[in-house]
């Protein structure tokens, strides 16, 4: 195969190699990194992409070539069969877990989210929010903290501030932590 016909019709799919030849010449091309011989070099040995791959790369680039974009084909059936996902994530029970417990739980879950996707915030606002604006405690089991992200955001910048102040009393110095 010639040089000049393997410039205009690369080899389809693209490796890994490949992809990364092409980032490696994006990277040299944005002048990130100076275009040197050394820092080729460098760049090889860190990625283990072989020279000889990102001369190719950067004479396809040059050539005005540009890399397929890859193509999402959904499989035969696989339309009809896709389930949408639950959006709001069920606690995963260990086996033997007792069911009392788990009925209270759900109980407790339920007294704090009352619409689904939705959840009271038991910080100072008290609001119900979305359930994105709350952190995730447990993401196997789907718990959630109790306080919305803003209330814990404006406590913790509270207790900052108070810290500061306490720090800032006449005789802190000879007592960097507080204890006397």
């Amino acid at each position: 195969m010639s040089t000049a016909r393997h410039l205009h019709t690369p080899p389809q799919p693209r490796s890994e190699v490949d992809v990364a030849a092409d980032a490696i010449v994006a990277i040299l091309d944005a002048r990130i990194v100076p275009r040197t011989a050394g820092m080729i070099g460098r760049l090889s040995i860190a990625t283990g992409v072989p020279v000889a791959d990102i001369k190719r790369a950067w004479e396809l680039k040059e050539s005005g070539y540009r890399p397929p974009l890859p193509t999402r084909r959904p499989v035969d059936g696989a339309a009809e069969a896709a389930v949408p996902e639950d959006p709001v994530p069920r606690p995963q029970y260990k086996p033997g877990y007792h069911p009392a417990s788990r009925a209270r739980n759900e109980a407790r879950r339920a007294e704090k989210e009352p619409v689904p996707g939705k959840r009271i915030c038991s910080g100072k606002c008290g609001q119900m929010k979305n359930l994105g604006e709350f952190a995730m405690k447990n993401k196997r089991t789907g718990q959630r903290s109790a306080w919305c992200k803003e209330c814990i955001r404006a406590y913790q910048q509270d207790r900052y501030l108070s810290s500061q102040k306490l720090r800032a009393r006449p005789g802190a110095a000879l007592h960097p932590r507080g204890r006397r």
